[in-house]
């Protein structure tokens, strides 16, 4: 007995070419595949208990196996499952002695008492008690209160990928190991049970349960298995499939019923473009899409079954926004894709989830801009996800798209932007060189060539290359398609290309290296050393574009034919997910062009001019201040999409400006700046949605420019905003504020509001039983200044006792306290301090490692890089957030180098060129008190130069109409003595000093403590100068009164700007 347990181990190890059993891989050995599941789920829910946060289900699996490998042993994946003993077996003769489980890999290992010879099947049956968690993994408890009786509702949902099948019963947990599956699930006959497949059968018990059997499944990975067991209703809609009629059912809480219709007519119309579109059919009946009020992801393409957050599939005319409309029909288009994507074809490991997620991404644009092509998707896929995400990929401690995946603790942490936007972005960019029917051709043949199976990318650049082949589309001699695409899906990162002209000879070098916020950064070694193969066309002021070039070397010259006078665009509307650098003449052209006609650029060309320019500022490589010359013809900009990528770009320079120790007057300029920048196009937008006139992205844009405005204080914006709160605020049970307002509204009147307010609103949270506003207002509680509410919203998030925040908003809840400027320093305390229970409540979460992002975001100190750098050193369980720990130290140290490096030429910009003639509102003048001496006699002989001294001493009242920390006053050629602003029946001198910016004639003094709005102050001060003699201010003229003498007068020309 003990040889047969032991001989085949030791003989293993003493073998010359294995040193034993791996012992540390999280990849199940290769001795058995499954061929079938029958499942039997009871989930018990204890309804009397309006606290319930944990129960549990009986199960009982029979898996019908096939053996791969001679063995004694199979090992299956379980995680929080009691298993029920005895484990049968359908073989006679054949029983388990031994079972051994590895609770770090989740390996559940049974040991027969005879070897098993290859090709053997056998089912094995297991009976075993899960537990109900309320953690939103595996089978896990969800609950609501329905508002008529207030009564909370408890159900059963699934969340299984990536590796939560194991906790609702034993089984391969891997997405190659697919099969089929046939479940029967009891529960109490008040509730309906959903799962991947249509029902076949109910029979109802005589103790008040029910079992609901559901028809055999198709193929599928374990990932994908969904249940829903509650007492929801649904809309249905019967289409017609290129074979046979689809069943679309959308369900959700009975009162929500009516907010299911959209998310009805759009899913029931994708299902029919997307079968048409990859001549693939649907192989199931049915597809459901369930709202659940507890969900972590946005949503979860299970097949046939797919669960969502309830922001995500509910549309109310009247109380959600566009942007809302917009995300339910992308996120129902981006599961619908994963049935293809995913579902029928999937990974045959984790490395290649980007095919899965890259391809729904990018699906979820194309075909809802099919159904709303009103929309413009093609340009928000641009500034929301290609240019977006370049900024996560431009950190040495990114990942490859392609990402070798060992342990689990990975798999959470590549559910990220470069999985998501990259790599549809790279779908993009390939769509881009083939052309879109060579694509489109090319992914209908890998999706049927792969269907019930799996697929790695090679499988897709095989696929790929030769329809590329067939279409006659030609690449570099000896150069396939995997080629080239491995360059940018088997490394991490992406270029920047630097384009040198030679304005003599018209020749263009042209290089490319790795792009790195941080510039001393050093990455990991890569396979193809951070050189990638760059498809490039360069076009010119002419409209002269070239053939396709391709880049795949550090260096190459080109000579092309384009005058010297001319500017040239590298990556004509982004053909390629690269930044592009030039000359600083071939910018100034740019430039030029820009402020004489920006439309000879395309929208998606401005949009990555503007993207570049700023991200290229932030490692040095391009000046700051040639950046916002730049900016400088935005007053002529109209797209939302350029509007995005300015102001993501810029709100970079906030950050760093208002995180520096010394940068306070520089971040008053900065505010000042912003509201100058944006003042036209928010009183060309206004705030009136208007249908009959404006296009979609109008409404977004307006949203944008709002939320911007009233962020700095421009006076219009904020108080709309207020009166509009007010309005509410005076009457709670009538909200007549417009969706599209809600946001911006709620935020600035909690920003500047007092604790009343912020009370008022925290109740009309509580009390909301709309997801959206519920979001809303969670994210405008987050807007406030005061610490002691910061304090106690951090609290509320952290404490699940006070059953306030849904345990699925509490990540995103503290992570939008963390972006508050004034919440810095206490998110910091509060996650270092609580970071053992946010790893241990939420460490599985998705989004968990985004939390690490936002709270060091700012850092830009070398006290905060190494305070940060002890907390990494003394964290042991990091989980997820692994990776994100060594970027937000790398992301820290960049920002320290752009503070130090760009800051003083800031300060000189912002100084010299930014403060306008026009001074800011921050102030209102009511009267002057002026008091002049001059020094003159009346008559002086002609050879003689006259006194022309005067000094002048001026007391200002003035109001102060919003709180700054700065008072701008023109002057210009008088020479200061003193300056002094003191409020009212106050005395202390609240200038702390004072510059005067001889380009703008203004005098900048900088106070001590921002003023109080509405408040009065008086301004004071003395100075001396000469009378002009340009016939301007006080000036002086002359008349002859004798041949010897000359007389003069002193009077005045004050119009246009000469007061000053």
């Amino acid at each position: 007995e003990w040889n047969r347990v032991n001989l085949n181990g030791i003989t293993a190890f003493l073998h010359p070419d294995n040193t034993g059993p791996d012992t540390t891989s999280h990849r199940l050995p290769s001795l058995a595949i499954p061929i079938h599941y029958n499942l039997y789920i009871k989930p018990y829910l204890n309804i009397s208990d309006n606290n319930l946060r944990y129960s549990i289900f009986e199960g009982e699996v029979n898996i019908t196996i096939k053996i791969i490998q001679t063995t004694d042993r199979i090992v299956l994946h379980k995680r929080f499952i009691f298993v029920r003993y005895p484990i049968t077996l359908s073989m006679p003769g054949i029983s388990v002695i031994r079972t051994i489980f590895d609770d770090e890999r989740d390996f559940f290992t049974i040991i027969f008492n005879q070897t098993l010879s290859i090709n053997t099947e056998f089912t094995i049956n297991i009976l075993y008690i899960g537990e109900l968690r309320n953690d939103t993994y595996g089978f896990y408890l969800s609950s609501y209160v329905r508002s008529t009786d207030k009564v909370r509702r408890y159900l059963v949902a699934s969340q299984m990928e990536p590796i939560s099948a194991r906790r609702a019963l034993p089984c391969f947990d891997e997405p190659a190991l697919k099969a089929t599956y046939k479940i029967i699930v009891e529960h109490e006959q008040q509730y309906r049970a959903w799962t991947n497949m249509p029902i076949e059968s109910t029979q109802n018990q005589s103790n008040g349960w029910t079992k609901t059997q559901f028809e055999k499944s198709v193929p599928m990975s374990s990932y994908l298995l969904a249940l829903v067991v509650a007492d929801f209703e649904c809309l249905t809609q019967n289409n017609t499939g290129r074979y046979k009629n689809i069943t679309t059912n959308v369900c959700a809480q009975s009162e929500k019923k009516n907010d299911l219709y959209y998310a009805l007519e759009v899913a029931t119309k994708n299902m029919e473009d997307f079968e048409q579109q990859f001549q693939v059919n649907y192989p199931i009946s049915k597809v459901d899409h369930i709202a659940v009020p507890d969900f972590d992801a946005g949503a979860m393409e299970n097949f046939g079954c797919i669960l969502y957050r309830e922001t995500r599939l509910f549309y109310n005319n009247r109380t959600s926004t566009s942007i809302n409309k917009q995300e339910v029909a992308l996120v129902i288009a981006h599961e619908l894709a994963h049935q293809w994507f995913g579902d029928l074809v999937s990974p045959s490991w984790w490395d290649d989830l980007w095919l899965n997620e890259g391809f729904a991404k990018w699906m979820e644009f194309v075909y809802t801009d099919k159904i709303c092509p009103e929309w413009d998707l093609y340009e928000q896929f641009i500034a929301n996800r290609w240019l977006a995400v370049m900024q996560n990929d431009a950190i040495s401690f990114s990942h490859p798209v392609n990402m070798k995946i060992i342990h689990n603790e990975q798999l959470t942490s590549i559910f990220d932007a470069i999985t998501y936007s990259k790599g549809s972005s790279l779908l993009r960019m390939m769509r881009n060189i083939m052309g879109s029917n060579t694509f489109n051709s090319g992914i209908s043949k890998y999706l049927s060539g792969h269907i019930y199976s799996t697929a790695t990318q090679n499988d897709l650049w095989q696929v790929l290359g030769e329809q590329m082949f067939e279409d006659n589309i030609q690449l570099p001699s000896n150069t396939s398609l995997a080629d080239i695409m491995s360059t940018w899906t088997d490394q991490m990162g992406y270029p920047y290309v630097e384009i040198i002209r030679d304005y003599c000879q018209n020749l263009i070098k042209i290089s490319q290296k790795q792009f790195l916020f941080d510039s001393e950064a050093q990455p990991s070694k890569s396979p193809h050393n951070y050189i990638w193969s760059i498809p490039l066309k360069i076009k010119s002021s002419s409209s002269l574009e070239t053939d396709l070039i391709w880049f795949s070397k550090p260096n190459m010259n080109i000579t092309i034919s384009i005058q010297s006078n001319e500017w040239i665009l590298a990556n004509p509307d982004l053909l390629g997910f690269f930044r592009t650098n030039y000359d600083g003449e071939n910018w100034r052209k740019i430039i030029q062009q820009l402020k004489t006609d920006h439309k000879k650029f395309s929208v998606v060309e401005r949009a990555g001019l503007i993207d570049d320019a700023l991200n290229l500022a932030r490692p040095n490589i391009l000046p700051a201040s040639l950046v916002l010359e730049l900016l400088e013809y935005s007053h002529l900009e109209d797209s939302y999409i350029v509007w995005e990528r300015i102001l993501s770009g810029l709100q970079y320079i906030e950050q760093m400006i208002a995180s520096s120790s010394s940068g306070l007057y520089l971040y008053e300029r900065f505010r000042s700046y912003m509201v100058d920048l944006i003042l036209p196009i928010y009183n060309k937008l206004g705030w009136k949605d208007n249908s009959s006139t404006d296009r979609w992205l109008d409404t977004l844009h307006r949203d944008m420019i709002i939320s911007t405005a009233c962020r700095y204080d421009l006076d219009h914006c904020i108080q709309r905003a207020q009166e509009l709160f007010e309005q509410w605020f005076n009457s709670p049970s009538n909200n007549t504020i417009e969706a599209n307002q809600r946001r911006v509204v709620y935020c600035t009147s909690i920003r500047l509001g007092d604790r009343a307010r912020f009370q008022f609103l925290l109740r009309e949270y509580q009390a909301s039983s709309d997801p959206q506003e519920k979001a809303r207002i969670q994210t405008a509680l987050t807007c406030t200044r005061d610490i002691e509410l910061i304090r106690y919203l951090l609290h509320i998030h952290i404490n699940s006792e006070q059953n306030v925040i849904r345990r699925q908003d509490v990540l995103g809840g503290i992570r939008s306290i963390c972006r508050n400027l004034i919440a810095e320093t206490e998110c910091w305390t509060f996650v270092h301090a609580r970071w053992t229970q946010l790893f241990r409540d939420y460490g599985g979460s998705l989004s968990f490692a985004e939390l690490i992002k936002d709270v060091t975001g700012r850092f830009n100190t070398l006290l905060q890089l190494e305070e940060f750098e002890r907390f990494s050193e003394q964290t042991t369980d990091k989980g997820a957030a692994e990776a994100e720990f060594k970027a937000s130290i790398e992301r820290s140290r960049g920002n320290s180098q752009w503070v130090s490096k760009s800051k003083p030429n800031l300060e000189e910009w912002f100084l010299n060129r930014t403060l306008a003639i026009r001074l800011p509102l921050d102030w209102f003048p009511s009267t002057y008190q002026l008091h002049f001496n001059v020094f003159l006699q009346s008559t002086y002989p002609t050879n003689e130069e006259p006194n022309t001294t005067f000094t002048g001493h001026t007391r200002i009242r003035i109001r102060c109409t919003r709180p700054t920390n700065e008072l701008r006053i023109h002057m210009k050629q008088l020479r200061l003595s003193y300056a002094i602003l003191t409020r009212l029946g106050k005395n202390n001198n609240l200038i702390s000093d004072w510059t005067i910016v001889i380009s703008s004639e203004v005098l900048l003094c900088r106070l001590r403590e921002r003023c109080i709005k509405d408040e009065e102050y008086e301004f004071e001060s003395a100075y001396t100068a000469e009378l002009d003699r340009e016939m301007a201010g006080f000036y002086l003229s002359r008349y002859n009164v004798t041949n010897t003498t000359t007389g003069k007068i002193i009077t005045h020309n004050i119009g246009a700007t000469h007061m000053q």
